[in-house]
């Protein structure tokens, strides 16, 4: 990668490439770059802070009498919470704990029964909803059905097909009803999904996604719900696949990939991915694998339903349906590829378990050993190695020789005569000492042969220290395996052998090295590694250069530069863009990266990138930039925000662009990968790890700690804004209206005669409870311009999930000047 050198001349700032270097491979587009740059929310959080006092002026001015019959629906349904508990997630809950059972006996794994009344259960369906209603694109429309096949419906599949492929907007609890009955009797109708196809980043290829209808995806997230509490205990205890599992991720192969005990001495790797994973899901082998832990056929009759879903293409205008591929784009299809891949996770285990303990054994007869436990085998040292040890011993006895000699005899003329011998061997000692670091102690043909697996979605890698043939039939036998037993084909393009002590391998957007650590002690007569081949972990350069070009940072060499389209922003919102891409970036890697400082070089050409679209704003280059923006000692490139309160005292928030140490120092300091090692070690021993999610709003999962007490107090929150008035006029029954993010909207653009859209972003609601009627002929109508917002009905109808919260104290909003100081501004003296 090429490097940047700032240096000063004539007291300007100077940027210099080293021509030697990485050179991006992907194809520049101004369009596709300007997509990756979506400023919508910092523009709004930027109009927010400008317009702060009249905001909260027109928010205090919302406060309303509490009614009695809201108050009545959220103290009952907060009692209930704290009183009782939904046994359907009792269900679930057992249904988990079963199988953790199982797995700790050793036992057979056992079959599930009556699944699909778990799936159609009103308070599952509402779970459901919960997860994804905020979702990216839920608002997005799906397609119909062809007419013939909605004429052959019948009339309760068709009253809830009206509303299948539209969006959530307008849903209530009797829409939930609905699709609870029909799935309970296995005859939900599935709606047909939009095929659309989206530029693959940096390739003029194409992606397919698909659009399910919305309660499409309800159905899809329960029958996920479902799958996790069976299959997720085996997931863990597996411990190689973590990709599209709740609180599991990339860092959790990382972590095992880097873990000493684990992959010391480990050089070799093989780089895998299936091709064309989802378009080519054999789904009779998917539902084959499922009936092994199912045995509920109207469940298996529903998923084979639900696999054998109708596209709607876009581009060719025309109703599709293939014999195989699972959509992507579906709540529950990232799922159901780990449980189709679950067999190959176990033919790579044991069948490179198997092969390595015969190699060993063989091994290990070879050197008298017999069949001993190749665990604890002493392995001899390399040939090699002991050889120059020895010649490192012999020259050090001749050193200590001539020192001795030297010290007892009268000196020569000429220091250097004195000393020439004494020097020489100096010399070869050194370059003795420095070819046995780079020389295994072990001999590397008679080692114990090791392995590590990891897997994320279709992509996986071996760690191991087998030579290349065994590497090579190890790749022969998993694509013959997945050529039989899942009619997926090995990519032999992407597939590769790599020695990670010449070349690096790539994984998840890290490269892998193996580089010996060079530490060495003095045991006895002689030295001996301490710490062996290791593997380093490095951010991936070529993945980084390409992306950071493709997205507008940098030039083809990896030389910052502007992007214009930028420029026209204010300062602070350019300055807050671009430290949370440095945040993001240095919080993915640096914690999991051998040297933190690998990243300096990626976050300074974001900073510089900052920089130059700063210059380019003000009509500048770079030196004019910190002239103008660089307004305490440390020259940190600064802007301030200022908001003066009615009662007049000033408030100002400096936002300042990380440097690369600042940005590295943060990302340290929030210590995940010790975590991460816990968690391994726990599954190591056998033990069940509960993960402690507490992200706002997450519906709870399966493995959660207090999974049940969680899901209860969401559940009954959910159900409580379904029962609630309509906010405008307080009439019963309410559906949900739903839009788009109120945090990516300026307050200062909506329709100061749009109420409701008014109401829900000064409350940061995406949904509020309206009747039929206001909802339909109001405010979809456009015409609704009613009362002023301190006239509404009850303000806690719209953030009622503040109210019915599992915290002992009722949610309080706060005073203006206690947000500012909580959010970080001062007050102007």
């Amino acid at each position: 990668m090429p490097r940047l050198k700032l240096k000063k001349r004539k007291k300007k700032l100077l940027l210099k490439a080293d021509p030697k270097g990485l050179t991006a491979t992907f194809v520049y587009n101004a369009k596709v770059a300007r997509s990756f740059h979506d400023t919508s929310y910092y523009e709004a959080q930027q109009d927010r802070i400008k317009n702060l006092v009249s905001i909260e002026e027109i928010r205090n001015n919302m406060s309303t009498g509490k009614a009695d019959i809201v108050t009545q629906i959220l103290d009952s349904y907060k009692k209930r919470a704290e009183e009782s508990e939904l046994k359907i997630f009792r269900v679930l809950d057992n249904i988990k704990n079963k199988n953790i059972q199982h797995i700790r006996s050793k036992a057979p794994l056992p079959k599930h029964q009556n699944l699909l009344s778990i799936v159609g259960n009103i308070h599952i369906l509402t779970a459901a909803y919960r997860t994804i209603r905020k979702n990216k694109g839920t608002m997005t429309r799906a397609w119909k059905i062809p007419v013939n096949e909605y004429n052959n419906l019948d009339p309760a599949q068709k009253e809830l097909m009206d509303k299948l492929f539209t969006t959530p907007d307008g849903l209530d609890m009797n829409f939930l009803r609905q699709i609870s009955v029909l799935v309970k009797k296995g005859i939900y109708p599935w709606g047909v999904s939009k095929l659309i196809w989206i530029p693959k980043p940096g390739t003029e290829r194409l992606r397919p996604i698909t659009i399910p209808p919305f309660a499409d995806r309800i159905v899809q997230e329960a029958i996920r719900m479902v799958l996790e509490a069976i299959y997720e205990p085996t997931f863990q205890q597996m411990a190689c696949s973590y990709g599209f599992r709740a609180s599991n991720g990339v860092h959790n192969s990382i972590t095992a990939l880097s873990e000493p005990r684990l992959t010391s001495g480990l050089y070799m790797a093989l780089e895998g991915d299936i091709e064309e994973a989802y378009p080519k899901l054999d789904r009779q082998i998917l539902l084959n694998i499922l009936s092994e832990r199912i045995g509920d056929r109207k469940f298996l009759k529903f998923m084979r339903k639900r696999l054998h879903l109708r596209l709607f293409e876009v581009k060719k205008n025309k109703y599709e349906q293939t014999l195989l591929s699972i959509p992507q784009g579906g709540i529950d299809s990232p799922y159901l590829w780990n449980i189709y891949l679950l067999g190959m996770d176990k033919f790579i285990k044991e069948h490179l378990q198997l092969k390595f303990d015969l190699i060993n054994q063989k091994r290990a007869s070879s050197r008298g050993f017999g069949r001993a436990n190749t665990k604890t085998l002493n392995t001899p040292v390399n040939p090699l190695y002991a050889k120059l040890d020895r010649l490192f011993l012999k020259k050090r006895a001749q050193y200590k020789l001539e020192k001795t000699t030297l010290k007892n005899t009268p000196p020569k003329t000429g220091f250097r005569n004195n000393y020439k011998n004494l020097f020489r061997l100096v010399d070869e000692i050194r370059l003795i000492s420095h070819d046995k670091r780079n020389i295994r102690y072990f001999d590397p043909n008679r080692v114990p042969l090791r392995f590590n697996y990891q897997r994320y979605a279709d992509d996986w890698i071996i760690l191991t220290n087998a030579p290349l043939s065994i590497m090579q039939d190890i790749k022969k036998d998993i694509a013959h395996w997945l050529k039989t037993q899942r009619n997926a084909t090995l990519s032999e393009k992407k597939t590769v052998i790599t020695d990670m002590r010449k070349t690096p391998a790539h994984f998840l957007g890290f490269e892998l090295k193996n580089l010996n650590t060079r530490r060495l002690k003095k045991v006895g007569p002689s030295t001996k590694r301490t710490a062996g081949w290791s593997i380093s972990v490095y951010p991936d350069r070529t993945r980084l250069i390409n992306r950071f070009f493709m997205k507008g940072y940098c030039d083809r060499n990896g030389f910052p530069r502007e992007i214009p389209w930028l420029s026209t922003l204010d300062p602070v919102t350019i300055i807050n863009r671009f430290n949370s891409v440095m945040t993001g970036l240095a919080n993915f890697y640096c914690e999991f990266l051998s040297s933190k400082w690998s990243l300096g070089r990626w976050l300074y050409i974001i900073r510089w990138s900052a920089i130059k679209t700063l210059a380019q704003k003000y009509k500048t280059n770079c030196s004019g930039v910190f002239k103008r923006l660089a307004q305490n000692e440390h020259r940190l490139i600064t802007a301030t925000t200022k908001c003066t309160l009615p009662n007049k005292k000033t408030y100002y928030k400096d936002s300042i662009l990380l440097t690369e140490k600042q940005a590295i120092e943060n990302a340290m300091q929030i210590n995940i990968k010790r975590e991460l090692q816990k968690q391994l070690l726990k599954i190591e021993r056998g033990e069940t790890v509960f993960y402690d999610a507490e992200k706002k709003g997450r519906t709870p999962r399966i493995l959660d700690i207090n999974f049940l007490e969680k899901v209860n107090w969401v559940n009954f929150r959910t159900q409580a804004t379904f029962d609630l008035p309509c906010c405008l006029c307080g009439s019963f029954p309410s559906e949900m209206h739903h839009i788009k993010h109120v945090r990516k909207s300026s307050f200062t653009l909506i329709d100061g005669r749009d109420t409701v859209a008014r109401m829900q972003f000064l409350r940061n609601r995406r949904q509020v409870p309206l009747c039929r009627n206001c909802h339909l002929n109001k405010v979809h109508a456009g015409k609704y311009s009613g009362p002023p917002l301190r006239k509404l009905f009850d303000n806690r109808i719209i953030s009622s999930e503040n109210y019915v919260t599992i915290a002992k104290q009722p949610y309080e909003g706060k005073p203006l000047e206690e947000k500012l100081t909580d959010a970080g501004w001062k007050e102007l003296t």
